[in-house]
């Protein structure tokens, strides 16, 4: 069963609507079997476009591990309740193919950039480049949203250093239960930030200057390993060590009267 733009777009207002309490029990039961429904809509097309990137990487001679996923339920949901705007029909990302490329190279990024892009001209390419202008949260990649039988899918490139960042941060994530890949000001946001920035400035310098970056880069994913099996200890939120890291210097100068 296929449902309409309209129907789409009302199950979001649904699902926003009952975390207002100004639904029903069961309207909200229906609209999320119909978004279960409209997520299985997307299976084959993402099945396929795996298959395409895989071959992408064969015809490029490129070295690099594809993946894809079906985003859950649940966070659909949650992305629907923070962001009160967002149009269930326009959200590019509930399913997605990824790329991670062996290696640093900018170079190779760019060549399956521009392959991709061109392999699905048809289906609406849209380009967003957070490798030049990375996110402010420090996130770096480059993602192709294309519309494929007039479902939308995102496809995601990335190096090792990118993919790197962005494992340390979802583990992070998952015991703080805050977004790091969303921009922020807290000090774990600052220090992801300041991790991100190394990775990329060692991409870019010449060999001789590698040392250096390899120990910064290792002292502070040892401190994000760290704070990942500290929380995890303590079930995330747990007492002063939470409150440091999830708070920022504004908030600390603030509490002292400064």
């Amino acid at each position: 069963m296929s449902l309409s733009k309209t129907r789409i777009r009302k199950i979001g207002s649904i699902i926003r609507a009952y975390s207002r309490e100004q639904c029903t029990h069961d309207e909200y039961q229906r609209a999320l079997a119909d978004l279960d429904t409209y997520r299985g809509s997307m299976v084959q097309n993402m099945l396929v476009t795996h298959h395409d990137l895989r071959n992408a990487l064969t015809n490029l001679e490129l070295l690099g591990n594809t993946s894809y996923r079906l985003k859950r339920q649940d966070t659909i949901v949650d992305k629907l309740q923070r962001q009160p705007q967002m149009n269930l029909a326009r959200m590019r990302d509930i399913a997605g193919c990824r790329v991670v490329l062996q290696g640093d190279s900018l170079a190779e990024l760019n060549l399956l950039n521009d392959y991709v892009s061109e392999f699905y001209a048809n289906c609406e390419p849209r380009k967003i480049d957070y490798v030049n202008k990375p996110r402010r949260s420090g996130y770096r990649a480059l993602h192709i949203e294309i519309t494929r039988h007039g479902l939308p899918l995102e496809i995601q490139l990335r190096t090792e250093s990118m993919h790197d960042w962005a494992q340390q941060a979802e583990a992070l994530s998952s015991v703080v239960h805050i977004n790091l890949k969303e921009d922020g000001d807290t000090r774990l946001h600052n220090l992801l930030q300041e991790y991100a920035a190394l990775l990329a400035d060692k991409t870019t310098s010449q060999s001789g200057l590698q040392t250096g970056y390899d120990q910064g880069i290792e002292q502070i994913r040892k401190t994000l390993d760290e704070l990942v099996m500290a929380f995890s200890d303590h079930g995330g939120r747990s007492t002063n060590l939470y409150d440091y890291w999830t708070g920022t210097a504004q908030s600390e100068r603030r509490s002292d009267g400064h």
